[in-house]
């Protein structure tokens, strides 16, 4: 009778155990990051505490559900540190404006960098939180795209020279967390001084030319 009870005890305690593992592993969540389309630049928001501030864009990330399980991204953060500040904050949701896409045949969400005095259209940017608002649950191997910006506490250029790693932390409605640690490239921070990016509508017209809001 005892060996029946020992056996249901553990039976009954396989699902609690897997729980637990299942919510503490590391590898439920796949982080792709281009490379070649990070960068950093200052944000200009008049109504915007950080306005100023310098900012990493990941522009076109994806994120993949590693597990066997239905999941829900819930929220992707970044971590870094500034002057031993260790920091972990929220991306932001950029204003887009609308640029027609000759491949696409149609008009898709786009930022402009500044860059000086030139203008660079970066297109089919959408942002990442609210794809996550919009997405449902990602079946096993299923991913969700979109672009991240995370506005940093710190208007220092100096910081962003001492910036070595930051981390994409990435969690989800099951209680997963993951730790995605990214090395920075020198290049992510070519002319960051003079790039800026403006809260700021745009549309583009039909000669196209480009109407500020």
């Amino acid at each position: 009778m005892e060996i029946i009870l020992l056996i249901v005890g553990i039976v009954a305690a396989v699902p609690v155990i897997y729980f637990i593992w299942d919510r503490h592993r590391t590898d439920v969540h796949a982080f792709e990051l281009d490379e070649d389309n990070t960068f950093f630049t200052r944000y200009i928001c008049a109504e915007y505490k950080l306005s100023g501030n310098f900012a990493i864009a990941l522009y076109n990330c994806k994120v993949i559900n590693k597990s066997s399980r239905t999941r829900a991204i819930k929220e992707i953060l970044l971590a870094y540190k500034i002057r031993n500040n260790k920091i972990c904050t929220d991306s932001h949701i950029l204003l887009t404006g609308s640029i027609y896409s000759s491949h696409e045949k149609d008009y898709v969400n786009s930022i402009i960098l500044n860059l000086g005095a030139d203008k660079i259209v970066i297109m089919n940017w959408e942002n990442m939180r609210q794809q996550i608002s919009k997405s449902g649950n990602l079946g096993e191997g299923e991913s969700l795209g979109g672009s991240l910006f995370f506005v940093l506490e710190t208007a220092d250029f100096e910081d962003i020279k001492q910036l070595a790693t930051v981390k994409v932390i990435i969690r989800d409605y099951m209680g997963a967390e993951t730790k995605h640690k990214i090395q920075v490239k020198e290049n992510w921070r070519t002319n960051a001084e003079n790039k800026k990016i403006l809260h700021q509508k745009f549309i583009q017209h039909d000669g196209g030319d480009l109407e500020f809001a």
